[in-house]
C-alpha cells in the first residue's frame, strides 16, 4: 500500500511550468510560492513553536533549468511523482534527481486540469526535495501498512481545528441505548414500588414483620434470639424454637428469664412463650436495630455491660459528626484550597516539566544505586551475623549486581530517548497552558462528576430496593426454620430478580462509560480547537465558545458513539468485578473445571479491560478532532499510535506519574494546611473534641478536587500529542509540525 496515488507520473519541459505557466524571457518560470510560518514576514518559523501557520501568496521563486531536454522520472525514483493533492510543498526548497543541480519548485497555479476534474490550485507537487524531506518521504513509505496519515486537504485535515460531521455518529448503538433505559425504568419502577429497604437494615421477627416498621411491631424496634448459650436445657420444642426464631423487643435483655416483663414483646409472641431469654449474660444493641449477646462479660461475674459498650459505637459517630458540624466553614473552604493547590502544581508543570522529568530520572538512578549498594553490604554479611545463610548471601549478590546494571543501563536509555523524553515534557507543559487558557473546561469534569454522583444514588437505591423486593416467609412454631444455618437472613429471592439485578448491573456500568464517553468527547474537541487556534497578541491561545462549542458538539454529533464505547466496556467491567469478588469470597467447593477456569482468566480479564479501556480514551479523543465514529477512530488512534510508539509511551506514563505526584502532593498540602488551621485557630482548638473527622473530610474533598482537574490535565495532554502528531504528519514536507514544533523549543 502506497501513501501516495500512483497516477501522477509526469513528463516536463523544464523550460515550460508543466501546468502551463509560461517561462519569461530568461528562461525563468514565476511560480506563486507560499512562505511557511513567520517567513512571511521576514522571520524564522523556528524562533517560535507557537507561531501561527497562517500563510499568504505572493512571492515567487524561479525556477533554472539545467537543461532544456524533456525529462521523465518514473515513481520509484526520487523525488516522488505521486504525493497526495493536499500536499503542501512549504519552504524546504527542492534539489532536482541526482544527475540535476537545480533547485525547483512547483506550485500549481489555478487551472482545473487536476485528476478528477479537481481544481490544481489544489495540487501542489514538488518535484525533488531536500535530504530531510526525502527522508521523511522514505519513513513513511516504510509505515505505509500503519494506516491514512494525516494529510492536508485529505479526509483527516484537520489544519483549521477538529471537523464537524452532520449527523449522529453510531446512531443504532444510542437507539438500543435509550430502549435499554427504558426497560431499566420499567424495573426501577417495579422495584421501587414492591421494595422494602427496612427489610435489610431492620430485624424481622418470626412472622415476617419488620420490626418498628410494620403496624403490628412499630413500638419493637429490636430483634433478638431468645436463646442464647442456654444455662438450662428446655423442652426440645421450646429450644427448637426459641433458637432460630426472631422476635422483636422494646428493650434488650440483661439478666436469665422464662418469662420477660410484661410489655417487652408482641402480644402474639408472648402468648406463645417466646419472650424469654435463655442467655447466661445479657445482650447489647448493635446499631439500633439489634440484640446480640455480650460474649465479652463471660467470666467477668456477669453484669450490665449495655451501658458501657451498647452505645460505644454510635457515640463516637455522633461526636464525629458533631465535630465536622462545627468545622463547616473550613471544610466549605478547603475544595477551593485544593483547587488553588492545583493550579499551582500545574504552573510549576507549566514551567518546570523538563526539569522535573530530569529530577525523576535522577532520583531513579540513585534508588538503582543505592538498593545495590544495600544488597551488596548484605552480600557480604560475615557469616557469624544472625541471620546469615549462604542461599541468601548469594541472591543478594546478584540482586545487587542487576540493580547496578541497571543502573549503568538507564543512562544509555535516557541518551538515545533524549528528543522523546523532551518531546514528552514540552506537551505535558502545554497541557498546562491550555488549562491556564480554558479553564472553562473544568466545569465539564465538574458536570461529569455531579452527573455520574447523581446517577449512582439513583442505581444504588434501585438496587437496594431491588434487593428488598425478596419474599419474607414466616417461621413456624413447630421448627419449620430447622436446618437452616443462618437465621438472620430472611429474604427469598423469585427467579426474576437475579436476572434483574443483573440487568441494572449491565445498566450501571454501561451509563457510567456512556457518561465518560461524553466528557472525553468533549474534552478533547475543546484541546483541538485551543490547539490549531492562532496566538492572540499576549502569546496565548484562546477560542470564543470553545468550551460549549465541544459540549454542544458532542452532544448532538457523537452521543451513539459515546454509547456504543460504553456497551463495549460494560460486559467487561461487569465481569472483572465478579472476578474479583469471587476470588474474594469464602467459597470451600472450588474444584470443578468451571469455576477453576473462571478464576484464571482472571488477571487476563483485567488486562483486557486496561487495554480497551486506554484505546478507547484514544478513540474518544479522535472522535472529538475528527468527528467520525468510535470504530474508524479507534482505527485512527490504534495506527497513529503504531506509527509513534516512542512517543505514546513515554507520554502515557509520564503523565500517570505526574497525575500521581500532583493528587498526592495536593492532597498532602492542603490536609497539612487544614490541619493547622484545626490546630491554631482558637474556635476550632476549644469547641473540637478531636480533629480526625474533619481531617478525614478534607482528604476526601481534597483528593476528590485533584483528580478532577488532573484527570482533565492528563486528557488535554493526550489530545495535545495526537493534535501534535497530526499536525507533524500535515506539515511532514514543510519542516515540521507548524502550530506548536515542540522540537524547536
Amino acid at each position: 500500500m502506497s501513501l501516495f496515488p500512483k497516477d501522477l507520473e509526469r513528463t516536463y519541459d523544464e523550460t515550460t511550468n508543466p501546468f502551463g505557466d509560461r517561462a519569461d524571457e530568461n528562461g525563468e518560470s514565476q511560480v506563486p510560492y507560499r512562505p511557511m510560518g513567520g517567513e512571511a514576514n521576514g522571520q524564522d518559523s523556528s524562533s517560535n513553536p507557537f507561531q501561527d501557520s497562517t500563510q499568504t501568496y505572493g512571492s515567487t521563486i524561479a525556477v533554472t533549468p539545467a537543461q532544456t531536454t524533456h525529462t521523465t522520472r518514473p515513481h520509484s525514483s526520487w523525488p516522488p511523482q505521486d504525493r497526495p493533492y493536499g500536499w503542501n510543498a512549504g519552504s524546504g526548497s527542492a534539489a532536482a534527481g541526482a544527475g540535476d543541480s537545480s533547485r525547483v519548485q512547483l506550485l500549481a497555479a489555478g487551472r482545473g486540469d487536476g485528476p478528477g476534474g479537481r481544481s490544481v490550485r489544489d495540487m501542489r507537487l514538488s518535484i525533488g526535495a531536500l535530504e530531510g524531506d526525502r527522508e521523511r518521504y522514505v519513513e513513511l513509505e516504510g509505515q505505509a501498512h500503519l494506516g491514512e496519515p494525516f494529510t492536508k486537504g485529505g479526509r483527516m485535515d484537520i489544519a483549521e481545528g477538529p471537523l464537524y460531521r452532520s449527523g449522529c455518529t453510531d446512531i443504532v448503538v444510542l437507539i438500543l441505548f435509550v430502549l435499554a433505559w427504558g426497560g431499566l425504568i420499567a424495573v426501577a419502577s417495579h422495584a421501587f414500588t414492591k421494595g422494602n429497604p427496612f427489610r435489610l437494615t431492620r430485624g424481622i421477627d418470626y412472622n415476617g414483620r419488620i420490626c418498628g416498621s410494620d403496624a403490628d411491631v412499630k413500638d419493637f424496634p429490636l430483634v433478638y434470639w431468645p436463646a442464647k448459650n442456654p444455662i438450662r436445657l428446655p423442652s426440645s420444642k421450646e429450644l427448637g424454637a426459641s433458637q432460630v426464631l426472631p422476635v422483636c423487643t422494646k428493650s434488650c435483655p440483661h439478666n436469665f428469664s422464662l418469662k420477660r416483663e410484661e410489655g417487652q414483646c408482641p402480644p402474639d409472641a408472648e402468648s406463645k412463650e417466646l419472650c424469654t431469654w435463655y442467655g447466661q449474660m445479657g445482650t447489647v444493641e448493635f446499631i439500633g436495630r439489634y440484640c446480640f449477646y455480650d460474649s465479652r462479660a463471660e467470666g467477668k461475674g456477669g453484669g450490665d455491660t449495655d451501658t458501657e459498650f451498647s452505645h460505644e459505637l454510635m457515640s463516637a459517630w455522633l461526636i464525629w459528626f458533631g465535630d465536622i458540624c462545627k468545622a463547616w466553614v473550613l471544610l466549605l473552604a478547603s475544595p477551593f484550597g485544593a483547587l488553588a493547590l492545583g493550579y499551582v502544581y500545574l504552573f510549576l508543570v507549566q514551567k518546570l516539566a523538563s526539569a522535573m522529568v530530569w529530577a525523576s530520572f535522577f532520583l531513579i538512578e540513585i534508588l538503582l544505586l543505592g538498593f545495590g549498594w544495600y544488597e551488596y553490604h548484605q552480600a557480604i554479611t560475615p557469616a557469624a551475623t544472625p541471620g546469615y545463610h549462604a542461599a541468601k548471601q548469594q541472591g543478594d549478590m546478584i540482586l545487587a549486581i542487576l540493580l547496578w546494571c541497571g543502573a549503568g543501563i538507564l543512562p544509555i536509555i535516557i541518551c538515545c530517548i533524549r528528543r522523546r523524553l523532551v518531546l514528552a515534557a514540552r506537551i505535558l507543559s502545554a497541557a498546562s497552558n491550555f488549562l491556564d487558557d480554558c479553564p472553562s473546561v473544568l466545569g465539564i469534569s465538574l458536570a461529569t462528576f455531579s452527573v455520574a454522583f447523581a446517577f449512582f444514588v439513583f442505581m444504588a437505591s434501585t438496587l437496594v430496593y431491588q434487593i428488598s423486593t425478596g419474599d419474607i416467609p414466616k417461621l413456624g412454631w413447630n421448627g419449620s426454620a430447622e436446618g437452616r444455618k443462618d437465621p438472620y437472613h430472611r429474604l427469598h429471592w423469585t427467579a426474576d430478580i437475579p436476572w434483574a439485578l443483573v440487568f441494572e448491573i449491565l445498566m450501571f456500568a454501561w451509563t457510567g462509560g456512556f457518561i465518560t464517553g461524553i466528557s472525553q468527547i468533549a474534552v478533547a474537541h475543546i484541546v483541538g480547537s485551543w490547539y490549531f487556534a492562532p496566538l492572540t497578541t499576549g502569546g496565548r491561545r484562546y477560542v470564543k465558545g470553545a468550551t460549549l462549542d465541544g459540549l454542544f458538539t458532542t452532544l448532538k454529533s457523537h452521543l451513539g458513539t459515546a454509547a456504543l464505547g460504553g456497551l463495549i466496556l460494560a460486559p467487561l467491567r461487569v465481569l472483572r468485578f465478579l472476578v474479583r469478588w469471587y476470588r474474594h469470597t469464602d467459597i470451600q467447593d472450588r474444584h470443578n473445571a468451571f469455576q477453576r477456569f473462571f478464576l484464571r482468566i482472571g488477571n487476563g480479564l483485567s488486562w483486557v479491560y486496561e487495554g480497551i479501556k486506554y484505546m478507547s480514551k484514544l478513540a474518544y479523543i479522535q472522535v472529538g478532532l475528527t468527528g467520525q465514529g468510535l470504530i474508524p477512530s479507534a482505527w485512527t488512534a490504534f495506527t497513529l499510535m503504531l506509527r509513534n510508539p516512542l512517543k505514546f509511551a513515554l507520554v502515557g506514563e509520564l503523565g500517570i506519574v505526574f497525575e500521581i505526584i500532583g493528587q498526592v502532593a495536593i492532597v498532602l498540602a492542603n490536609s497539612f494546611l487544614a490541619l493547622l488551621a484545626l490546630q491554631h485557630i482558637p474556635y476550632y482548638r476549644e469547641n473540637l473534641s478531636s480533629t480526625e473527622a474533619p481531617l478525614i473530610v478534607v482528604v476526601i474533598l481534597s483528593w476528590l478536587v485533584s483528580t478532577l482537574l488532573l484527570h482533565c490535565w492528563g486528557l488535554a495532554a493526550d489530545t495535545i500529542l495526537q493534535c501534535y502528531v497530526a499536525d507533524e504528519e500535515m506539515s511532514r514536507f514543510e519542516g515540521g509540525p507548524k502550530r506548536m514544533n515542540f522540537d524547536n523549543q
